[in-house]
């Protein structure tokens, strides 16, 4: 498969790529360093990414998977904290300001 080939970009796939990389059209604009209304006009299905913008969705779409295989690599444990928002290094709070960084007496 070609993976620069237009055929292979629907609106449907941009908007998902966009999402799983986290962000909003205007910041995958900017990573592809193109006009906000490009990435809109794809996205509603108005335009196609020309062939050089094909080879930056491609680059995009491999960061994204190097991420998951990234975490599918890690231990089980280490993402269940994480997904739970718990973390090795517990710190105290005094009035709203972590131990670390509040004065030392």
């Amino acid at each position: 498969m070609n993976l620069d080939s237009k055929q292979m970009w629907t609106p449907a796939e941009i908007k998902t790529l966009r999402q799983r990389m986290g962000w909003s059209q205007a910041e995958m604009a900017r990573s592809l360093k193109l006009e906000l209304t490009t990435v809109t006009g794809w996205e509603a299905g108005r335009t196609l990414p020309k062939n050089e913008d094909c080879h930056g969705l491609v680059q995009i779409l491999r960061q994204v998977e190097n991420h998951s295989e990234k975490m599918r690599n890690r231990p089980l444990a280490e993402m269940m904290m994480r997904t739970q928002g718990l973390s090795q290094i517990h710190e105290l709070e005094v009035a709203g300001i972590p131990e670390a960084l509040s004065p030392r007496r």
